[in-house]
């Protein structure tokens, strides 16, 4: 059986854990209340992100659903970023109008075929966000 050292250096496990996270503060959820929410302690939901642990293919199902991402999102390290995970989770909870618009927005953008230049000109308020990273 490997040890905790072992279990947290693997990078497949700290993979699984790093996207379990990001979808969880996707959701804007606690560690405590996804552990609540399952009837288990704080510790083994930090268990899970760390790469120590795993929730087991039931429970990951499970966490899937209550973070509103695939299971495979979840598993696969070519899949989504956690950045690409926490923008979809906060696209999921945009009103079926304000979905519309954005892929309107989105369709446009990628029409134009624009530059970064050309969106921060056209679209001040896109230069700000490009600043924070």
């Amino acid at each position: 059986m490997a040890t905790q050292d072992e279990r947290r250096s693997d990078p497949v496990r700290q993979g699984v854990g790093l996207r379990l996270k990001a979808a969880r503060e996707g959701k804007q959820l606690s560690q405590q209340e996804v552990a609540d929410r399952f009837g288990i302690g704080k510790g083994t939901v930090s268990a899970w992100e760390t790469g120590i642990g795993d929730p087991g293919i039931y429970r990951l199902k499970e966490l899937s659903k209550l973070y509103g991402v695939a299971s495979d999102a979840i598993l696969w390290e070519d899949s989504l970023t956690p950045e690409a995970m926490r923008f979809a989770a906060d696209f999921d909870s945009l009103t079926e109008k304000q979905r519309s618009t954005f892929r309107a927005l989105w369709m446009a953008y990628v029409k134009e075929a624009a530059s970064d230049s050309d969106v921060e000109e056209r679209m001040p308020v896109t230069k700000p966000l490009k600043e924070e990273r």
